[in-house]
C-alpha cells in the first residue's frame, strides 16, 4: 500500500532522552547537541533562520532568530 513505512530505525541510541520532556529543548551533553550536519547543497540557500521561542528565552511562544551555540547546530527544531 503506498504511503506506509514498514521499516524500523532506532534514532535515539542512548538510554537517556536527548530532549527535556517539559521544555522540548535539547539536554546538555546528549547525542543531539552540536551534531547536526551541514545542509545539503540543494537546500543550502534555505537555512533555518528561526526557531520556536521557549519560556526560558521569551515570555510568550513565537519565532525567534535561531542561534548556533557551540561547534555546530543541534539536531531538531530548537538550539540548546
Amino acid at each position: 500500500m503506498p504511503g506506509i513505512l514498514t521499516g524500523k530505525a532506532n534514532v535515539v541510541t542512548s538510554t537517556v532522552s536527548p530532549v527535556s520532556s517539559s521544555t522540548f529543548t535539547p539536554v546538555s551533553g546528549t547525542s543531539i547537541v552540536n551534531t547536526a550536519q551541514a545542509n545539503l547543497t540543494a537546500v543550502a540557500a534555505y537555512p533555518v533562520l528561526y526557531q520556536p521561542a521557549t519560556t526560558f528565552s521569551k515570555p510568550t511562544f513565537g519565532p525567534i532568530a535561531r542561534p548556533v551555540n557551540g561547534t555546530a547546530a543541534d539536531m531538531g527544531a530548537i538550539e540548546f
